[in-house]
């Protein structure tokens, strides 16, 4: 059987598991990168490629239509998503001979369309369940082909719970394949309405909320523990990670807050490191800063609290940083009128308006002639070319530069040689070009970094002297 698997993490590695039990299934794996999966996932793409087999990265859009003929070439029986389904619009459905089938967690005993493991742990729930169901028109919509339940406890973090269901998910795989395998094909059981599941109370961006429960903000802080990215917040402009809490019971709460304390009120009470919540107190075991993980007490430790200290869940105003963006071009009228001028003549092509540059350029650069490419990378491969440089030749440029200067060397057939740069200006220095040429040395290739000129007087002084030409790269 010809089927296509797409996941990302343990889910999906332990699908592919069991289909690779069977040699006579061939297999298709569509996959992120590497470094696109989750660092708290195993990588489904890592075990693709160790069992050799034939892997699509990231194709961004899988309805689109160049992947779409790929699917069809490869023309599958099946196409098996593990959390992938509301990717699937109608074009790809109707590729595999026997549809797409969805692997996702959700709510039981009645299926209420997806339910992310991290929010029902979030919102307190006390069961979940996988669901193997077919993919129609719209996420979660089509029919059931059976369900199993996965019972959550107190002591489950999003980490484990995912665990969990992963190690389910690969006995109902197989399961999956035994019906698969029946005569009659896989059972199907009409849905009774989808409501899909969306946490009330999901953290945004992992800000943690002291304006809840003592329960709510336990659970968040466990859904979200390690490995996961963790709650957190700010005391005194510093961020703090929130890994492990207790919740306090009512004879446990600290009576030396005052009649009303606000939410996020911290205090520290017999070396415990408690907060207010709304309503309760919880205790923080464990927490972190600027990535050192240590208990409540060592916190309070290191980080003494003040008074009316409260845990924030944004930085004041005054601690934000402000940035230098880097390459943001400068864009005003002028140029988006002449960009609308062009669309609306319908010649988008080289035209008047790009010889009009040209010779516009020329004349400000005082050459007899300019030639406008689509890019800084093709220009730099041209100015290789008429240079006369090829292969066996070395052109000599500075490694503090984007690829493509090195790039557009290489593809003329050249090699590369680093020369280093001076520290204080971050641009190639003329004292180590000179130190790196040879009789091979065709041509020298600066960048200007950062808007700031290289030293050009020393560098044509020495290129002159052993008759090397000079390419300049100012894209930076």
């Amino acid at each position: 059987m010809k089927i296509v698997i797409i996941g990302k993490g343990k889910a999906a590695i332990n699908c592919l598991d069991v289909l690779l039990s069977d040699s006579t299934n061939h297999v298709l794996v569509v996959t992120t990168h590497l470094d696109m999966a989750h660092a708290w996932h195993e990588s489904l793409a890592k075990f693709s490629l160790e069992k050799g087999l034939e892997v699509i990265f990231d194709p961004g859009d899988i309805n689109h239509p160049v992947f779409i003929a790929r699917l069809k070439r490869f023309a599958p029986d099946l196409i098996l998503s593990v959390y992938a389904d509301d990717i699937f619009k109608e074009k790809i459905i109707e590729i595999p001979r026997l549809g797409c089938v969805n692997v996702h967690p959700s709510l039981l005993p009645q299926y209420r369309g997806t339910s992310p493991l991290i929010w029902v742990l979030i919102e307190g729930e006390t069961k979940t369940g996988v669901t193997f169901h077919f993919i129609n028109k719209g996420i979660d919509t089509g029919d059931i082909i059976f369900q199993e339940g996965l019972p959550i406890s107190l002591d489950d973090t999003g980490y484990s719970l995912h665990q969990k269901a992963a190690g389910l998910i690969k006995q109902m795989m197989k399961k999956f394949m035994d019906l698969l395998a029946q005569p009659k094909g896989l059972p199907r059981k009409k849905q009774k309405g989808t409501v899909t599941y969306f946490a009330k109370s999901r953290p945004k961006k992992n800000f943690l909320d002291w304006d809840v429960p003592a329960s709510a903000v336990y659970n968040c802080v466990r859904a979200l523990t390690r490995p996961l990215p963790g709650c957190y917040g700010y005391i005194k402009k510093e961020k703090v990670h929130v890994w492990q809490v207790a919740v306090l019971s009512e004879s446990q709460a600290p009576q030396a807050a005052g009649q009303d304390p606000q939410p996020g009120l911290c205090l520290a009470q017999d070396g415990k490191f408690l907060v207010k919540t709304n309503p309760g107190w919880i205790q923080i075991l464990e927490a972190g800063v600027d990535g050192l993980v240590m208990s409540g007490s060592d916190f309070l430790e290191k980080h003494p609290l003040n008074p009316g200290d409260v845990f924030e869940k944004k930085p004041p105003e005054s601690s934000s940083r402000k940035y230098i963006p880097f390459g943001m071009p400068c864009l005003g009228k002028e140029e988006i009128n002449e960009v609308v001028d062009t669309l609306e003549s319908t010649w988008i092509g080289t035209g008047h308006k790009t010889m009009l540059f040209e010779k516009e350029f020329a004349s400000f650069a005082g050459a007899p002639y300019a030639v406008s490419v689509n890019s800084c990378t093709a220009a730099l491969h041209l100015s290789l070319l008429v240079s006369g440089v090829g292969p066996g030749d070395e052109v000599i440029t500075t490694p503090m530069t984007f690829a493509a200067t090195a790039n557009a060397i290489i593809h003329a057939g050249a090699r590369p040689v680093f020369a280093d740069i001076d520290l204080d200006t971050l641009n190639i220095d003329p004292a180590e070009i000179e130190k790196k040429l040879t009789p091979k040395t065709k041509a020298v290739l600066p960048v200007h970094c950062g808007g700031v000129p290289c030293d050009m007087q020393a560098i044509q002084d020495l290129a002159a002297r052993h008759g090397v030409t000079i390419i300049e790269d100012a894209a930076h």
